[in-house]
């Protein structure tokens, strides 16, 4: 698993594990390598509350898609935008 720059591809920091291991175990010592003033864009797959909270924690700020179906949080509707997607509260 790996940090890229987006505008490059450069990757600037990567974790590599057992087979056995999933890539949301594999983030959290990715997430020591981020600082204030970055964004960290992630897919659905990887929210959690702990994974947030230790992402929030270092300064970084985060979009991060969220499931919607009947397993996933229950996002509060906040603002629809332009391109078709949309805010949400998270509670």
């Amino acid at each position: 698993l790996a940090l890229a720059e987006c505008g490059t591809h450069a990757i600037f920091a990567a974790e590599v594990g057992r087979y056995s291991q999933s890539e949301t175990t594999l983030t959290g010592p990715l997430l020591e390598h981020l600082t204030a003033g970055m964004l960290l864009l992630a897919d659905r797959g990887f929210f959690s509350y702990a994974l947030w909270r230790k992402a929030i924690g270092t300064g970084a700020d985060l979009l991060w898609r969220v499931r919607t179906d009947k397993a996933g949080p229950k996002p509060t509707h906040v603002e629809d935008l332009p391109d078709g997607s949309w805010l949400a509260h998270l509670r």
